[in-house]
């Protein structure tokens, strides 16, 4: 996608809207401050527009859509994951110093854990069909000698 058929109006007002949907959580935010409850705020759709932001901004930026439109999703993911958080302390009582491992509960550090040692092991299966494709030849990892 390329910007040489985007309008100077289309700009303007996707940036607009842009800057309206990053802030639409803020007045919702400060009234559960003010109210210091979020009776009826539900947690897992918080959750899930925080998640959904990390690949709508990845899809965002291969787009190469505009800056603001890429940015846009971390933005409002930020504020997702600041209500999320208001429902975890004021409805269900967690904070920093009543967390679940304080309580015996480990399991979900331990998920955490074993999900990211999964992932940076299939990040080194990638090597070796290259390797195959070459013939076993390896090129474009950095070594000390010079071509």
């Amino acid at each position: 996608m390329s910007d040489g058929n985007v309008t100077v109006a289309s700009n303007v007002l996707g940036t607009i809207g842009t800057v309206l949907w990053c802030i639409q959580l803020i007045p919702q935010i400060w009234y559960n401050y003010r109210r210091k409850k979020t009776d009826g705020f539900p947690a897992a759709m918080m959750l899930l527009w925080a998640s959904c932001s990390v690949p709508m901004g990845a899809y965002l930026i291969l787009q190469q859509v505009n800056i603001p439109l890429q940015i846009q999703p971390q933005i409002f993911g930020f504020f997702s994951l600041v209500g999320w958080g208001q429902i975890l302390y004021y409805n269900h009582n967690y904070n920093r110093t009543k967390i679940p491992y304080n309580k015996g509960i480990t399991w979900p550090d331990l998920v955490v854990g074993v999900f990211g040692a999964i992932l940076i092991s299939a990040g080194l299966i990638p090597p070796y069909f290259e390797l195959w494709k070459r013939d076993g030849r390896v090129i474009g990892f950095t070594s000390s000698e010079l071509d």
